[in-house]
């Protein structure tokens, strides 16, 4: 029963369909050659990395002095968290294997959670294959009429964008079980099927504008920690223009307080709530500021990134001789189009 549920957790922690992106598993595996055989065998079945850590890592030893460095909030605001040493030994080794310690960047970045297993129902490889929940890679035929069977990825994704696709398939790898969670969900989208226009305004007008963030996220990671990477300045455009986006976003549903119905005020309040976009926006604040003062945003709606020659005395020169063999070649252009009198622009 163990091997099963290490195996579903493996299988809903995957997340190895973003690109740039691989999950590696920090595992210290036990002498038995019997437990160690079969636990490596479930890590390829799931078809992820592994790194066999060292054992000596794997210790609740430090890891209170740790957290205390790296977390938002004091590790004594986390008692459930603080009393279960085997998970704080695990998390005691990820965070010795990356030296998250040591980077002032990572200091009081991050928050503390319980994953609660029991809150999803429990799929191992044979039961995704066994319910055709994705879709297998030799088809599979229908023996009443031969023909080929639909999974129920292919039959529930409706998702327009690669991160939509993306939270289905991981949906449908983690289902809930808590009722009122699933009611939650459904009610939000019940409200969005009776609100037509609303639903149109937020998928067309801000939603298909967003980029895929956790791609971004695995580049700006690489570039964190001096990797191969293949981020640009556009990235970082696309950040800011999330940012800006994610404000709209908030703006329009504040609008939609202004609906009669009690039951989708109720719904909008919830969804506020659950999101806290003000918060998020708050915390990417900084990096607002930032990207604002560092590039030239008025070029990029152009589609020419560069850094704000503001910035620097050199960018300042650079970018003035720049403009002006712009405005040289224009010129150019135009005395040789009415030399040649042409009525087509060169």
């Amino acid at each position: 029963d163990y091997f099963s549920l290490f195996e579903s957790i493996v299988i809903q922690m995957n997340k190895a369909d973003v690109e740039d992106s691989k999950f590696t598993l920090l595992i210290n595996l036990p002498k038995d050659e019997y437990f160690r055989n079969r636990i490596t065998e479930i890590i390829e079945q799931c078809d992820v990395d592994f790194l066999e850590g060292n054992q000596s890592d794997f210790t609740a030893k430090d890891a209170e002095e740790y957290l205390s460095i790296l977390l938002q909030k004091p590790f004594s605001y986390y008692d459930s968290e603080s009393k279960n040493k085997l998970a704080l030994s695990a998390l005691r080794a990820v965070i010795n294997n990356r030296k998250l310690y040591t980077e002032s960047g990572y200091h009081t970045q991050f928050s503390l959670q319980t994953y609660k297993i029991e809150n999803y129902v429990r799929l191992d490889t044979a039961a995704l294959e066994a319910l055709n929940i994705f879709p297998h890679a030799a088809k599979v035929a229908n023996p009443l009429n031969n023909t080929e069977v639909s999974s129920i990825f292919e039959i529930f994704n409706e998702a327009q964008t690669s991160i939509g696709k993306r939270l289905v398939r991981r949906w449908l790898k983690q289902p809930i079980r808590d009722a009122a969670e699933i009611n939650r969900r459904l009610d939000i989208v019940g409200f969005f099927v009776k609100h037509s226009e609303e639903r149109g305004k937020i998928q067309n007008e801000h939603l298909k504008h967003f980029p895929d963030m956790e791609k971004l996220y695995a580049k700006f990671y690489k570039v964190r920690n001096n990797l191969p990477h293949k981020a640009t300045l556009v990235d970082c455009v696309k950040t800011y223009n999330c940012v800006v986006g994610l404000q709209a976003l908030a703006d329009f549903v504040d609008s939609l307080e202004l609906v009669q119905d009690l039951a989708d005020a109720k719904i909008i309040e919830a969804l506020k709530k659950h999101y806290d976009f003000s918060g998020i926006i708050s915390d990417f604040e900084n990096l607002k500021s930032m990207i604002e003062e560092s590039i030239e945003l008025n070029e990029a709606v152009k589609g020419e990134y560069i850094i704000n020659p503001e910035y620097s005395e050199v960018l300042k020169k650079l970018y003035e001789e720049i403009k002006n063999k712009k405005q040289e070649m224009i010129d150019y252009s135009v005395s040789l189009q009415e030399k040649l009198k042409l009525s087509v622009p060169i």
